[in-house]
């Protein structure tokens, strides 16, 4: 494979990987979003509305005490209904935001408290024109209002203890979507962190390789043996390597054997030359030798003619004077 397809490789991978986190974190962000969504419609709006159909209870309370105290009027009747239907709106509100089944228990009680309650109120404020066959007590509707009030006290606390609830479930969802994006993050930083080693080593080893080899081919050695097992650019460097080294340990050989033999050449025509040599001191030692003999024998035959000269005139002298000489030839 080429080094452009691993280069390639290794940076989609960890583009996969960074793309993965990203979604994942925008998957987290948006699961939180979703979340505080949700406590706002849900468990907040829940106990808001609760709250609000508590205090309109108790206003509603105020006004019935009033109105049992000092009369009924049309003003207040009426103030009385509309709290009334504002109460049985929020409850409504609960029912729709709240969905837990001990929220319903309680609401379905205050609700069924509330409507005894009003119910019985309304036959005092505002008494049919027939006339009525059996009026509530003072006692009883008190006792009524107390426990619609305690039955909207009961869901204002489960309210909150759901709201309560769904914020710690939210908090550990948080927590663990949290918990898993630092885990994926070290994961991808590890796994982009070993493709990085690896990747650095699969090119730096052939490359230290083939660095060693020139660097020993540069110094005349030629004796390496290149092993070619990749398949990409380095691999087709070390057989471009190796045959540079057989090229040049050939030319080595050659350039070696000629140089030998023109050694061999140089030390023929040395011996040649220091035999030649010898014989020409022999010849002029001979030489030498043969002028001096000659020189002595010339000087020799020169002495004996000397000699001879002599005595001839001698002998011609003795002749003349009658006296006879014999030659000296030492």
């Amino acid at each position: 494979m080429s080094i452009r397809y691993k280069i390639f490789g290794a940076f989609s991978v960890v583009i996969l990987l960074a793309c993965g986190l990203a979604f994942y974190g925008i998957r987290g962000i948006s699961t939180s979003g979703d979340l505080v969504v949700r406590l706002y419609d849900g468990p907040l709006m829940g106990i808001n509305h609760a709250r609000s159909a508590h205090a309109g209870l108790n206003e509603a309370r105020l006004i019935m005490q009033r109105s049992l105290i000092g009369g009924a009027t049309s003003e207040a009747v009426a103030r009385f209904e509309k709290l009334i239907r504002n109460i049985g709106e929020d409850l409504s509100v609960v029912r729709e935001r709240v969905q837990s089944a001990n929220v319903k228990v309680a609401r379905e009680k205050a609700e069924s408290g509330l409507r005894d309650w009003s119910a019985a109120g309304l036959k005092i404020l505002k008494p049919t024109p027939g006339g009525l066959t059996a009026i509530p007590t003072s006692y009883s509707l008190m006792q009524q209002g107390d426990d619609a009030v305690a039955a909207i006290d009961d869901l204002v606390e489960l309210v909150a203890a759901y709201g309560f609830d769904f914020r710690t479930e939210a908090e550990a969802s948080v927590s663990a979507a949290r918990t898993a994006m630092f885990g994926i993050a070290i994961g991808t930083a590890l796994v982009g962190l070993i493709l990085a080693i690896a990747f650095a080593y699969s090119l730096s080893k052939p490359i230290s390789a083939a660095v060693r080899v020139a660097e020993r081919v540069a110094a005349g050695n030629f004796a390496d043996d290149i092993a070619v097992r990749r398949r990409d650019e380095l691999g087709r460097l070390l057989k471009s390597l190796a045959v540079m080294q057989a090229s040049l340990k050939a030319r080595a050989d050659q350039d070696l054997a000629l140089m030998s033999s023109k050694d061999e050449t140089h030390a023929q025509q040395i011996n040649r030359r220091q035999r030649i040599e010898a014989e020409i001191e022999a010849f002029r030692s001979t030489f030498t030798a043969a002028l001096a003999n000659t020189n002595r024998m010339t000087g020799e035959l020169t002495e004996t003619a000397q000699t001879l000269s002599n005595c001839a005139r001698r002998r011609q002298a003795i002749r003349r004077d009658g006296v006879h000489c014999r030659p000296n030839f030492g």
